[in-house]
């Protein structure tokens, strides 16, 4: 008989207070070509994988683009700001939302996955037409930048209400124009 080894070691943490950002790429759709979306997807998860320096277990693929975690406010904000500009760079309109939750690693008998509010969350403020070329956070984002450091104030809009999928979300567009594509255009 062979024993099976646990692979509690190969998951994340049980539980996780951080921050989801969320990638939707706008060129992603069902009529895009192959090559172009194996180009995009590749360039995406290439730049997730350096902003989590790696770790799968911060790694949440979509088909419309991604997400990641990270655990704090500065790093959320600056991972937007580089994955804005760097798809930006290569022609990849975006979308990005951030919001801060728990995460709930969730396992079945051959894999895990995660439960997580913050990344259903991000997904919707990255769907809503104002996310197109731009970063929004939800309130409680705003709030932790503005007191984590100075240096986020007057970065962030006016409070928006976005509807998507019926449903509205509070956010913020962050104004800055380090955080916003000017290769995007008009939907």
């Amino acid at each position: 008989l062979k024993t099976s080894v646990s692979c509690m070691s190969n998951q994340p943490a049980l539980h996780r207070d951080g921050y989801a950002v969320f990638v939707r790429a706008l060129s992603l759709g069902s009529g895009s070509a192959a090559d172009k979306y194996a180009h995009i997807i590749e360039v995406l998860d290439g730049l997730f994988f350096q902003q989590i320096k790696g770790d799968s277990h911060s790694f949440f693929p979509n088909p419309n683009g991604g997400a990641i975690f990270l655990p704090g406010v500065a790093a959320a904000l600056q991972a937007s700001r580089e994955l804005i500009r760097e798809l930006g760079s290569h022609n990849i309109c975006v979308g990005i939302g951030i919001a801060w939750g728990r995460f709930e690693r969730i396992s079945n008998v051959a894999t895990w996955n995660c439960a997580a509010q913050p990344l259903n969350v991000a997904a919707r403020l990255a769907f809503a037409k104002a996310a197109r070329g731009n970063v929004l956070v939800t309130p409680e984002v705003e709030r932790d930048a503005l007191l984590a450091s100075d240096r986020y104030q007057g970065i962030f809009g006016q409070p928006l209400v976005c509807t998507v999928k019926g449903r509205e979300y509070a956010c913020c567009l962050v104004n800055s124009s380090e955080f916003r594509q000017n290769t995007c255009g008009e939907p």
